[in-house]
């Protein structure tokens, strides 16, 4: 008896530290996108990691009239994202990032103030 509670302890605690690892897995895993909170200049830099190597994205931009543009980009070789993006009038600006299916990957929001 004592050596079957043992067992029960022994695969309890296996299937503990399987879920804690494939977990890390999973979060290490999920791509992310950045994007500053104010255009300090011409461009604000859409920044994204964690993707495929050589992953093509489509970067919506929604402007502060609600006219949408996008635009292509692809990540490097280590499956790092950089993509300038160049707004227009002073105002309230949304991104999002999409892969090629159509899913969204990340985004965020900026104002220009200048």
């Amino acid at each position: 008896m004592k050596q079957q509670g043992k067992t029960r302890c022994s695969i309890r605690a296996i299937a503990l530290a399987s879920g804690l690892v494939l977990g890390q897995l999973a979060w290490a895993a999920q791509p992310w996108v950045a994007v500053p909170s104010a255009a300090n200049g011409p461009a604000i830099v859409v920044a994204g990691g964690n993707l495929a190597p050589w992953q093509a994205v489509t970067i919506k931009v929604t402007d502060p009239q609600g006219s949408q543009s996008t635009q292509s980009a692809t990540a490097d070789d280590k499956g790092s994202l950089k993509a300038s993006v160049t707004p227009g009038a002073k105002g309230a600006y949304k991104v999002d990032v999409y892969d090629t299916v159509g899913q969204r990957i990340g985004g965020g929001d900026f104002i220009v103030s200048r």
